[in-house]
């Protein structure tokens, strides 16, 4: 009888012991572990987050050419639109106040607007090996003034094409 009370002793110490320590173990932690941890094992491991290479564009000038103002006229202007950065990565392309051009001097009666291929005033470009081009649609709105532009004179617009990684 002093054996069993012995034994029971120890089954309910044991029982307790592994209901303590049970109790202390993280949720996401496998109970088996408890009895195992010589058959067990963990790896510690590290998170990089890399910092992709500097987004650059470069725009070259656009040369309209000749214009009377007697119409609205529309030319395309292929590889205006350089782009680098990380390789193989999207860039979401846009223009600065929606891709309308702003004339110096005050030239208000009459406008255009600067657009990617097709019309389309944002552009999603992939940087294949790290570059790309794009080109650009230029138009240059009939003046609502008659007689407004002088012989000979060169009249100046500008536009600013923004661009940031997509998805970073």
């Amino acid at each position: 009888m002093k054996k069993l009370l012995s034994v029971l002793f120890i089954l309910g110490s044991v029982a307790s012991l592994a209901n303590n320590s049970a109790s202390v173990l993280p949720a996401d932690v496998d109970p088996a572990f408890c009895f195992s941890k010589p058959c067990s094992a963990e790896d510690k491991f590290t998170v990089e987050v890399k910092v992709p290479e500097q987004l650059v564009i470069k725009v070259d000038n656009v040369d309209f050419g000749l214009w009377c103002g007697t119409k609205t006229v529309t030319k395309d202007f292929p590889n205006k639109v350089h782009v680098t950065g990380e390789a193989d990565q999207t860039v979401k392309l846009g223009f600065k106040n929606n891709g309308n051009l702003t004339f110096v001097n005050g030239l208000s009666t009459f406008g255009g607007k600067v657009a990617f291929a097709a019309g389309a005033v944002e552009e999603d470009v992939l940087l294949t090996g790290g570059a790309a081009n794009t080109a650009l649609q230029v138009t240059v709105n009939k003046p609502h003034v008659v007689g407004l532009l002088n012989a000979g004179q060169t009249y100046k617009a500008y536009a600013t094409v923004v661009g940031s990684y997509d998805g970073f």
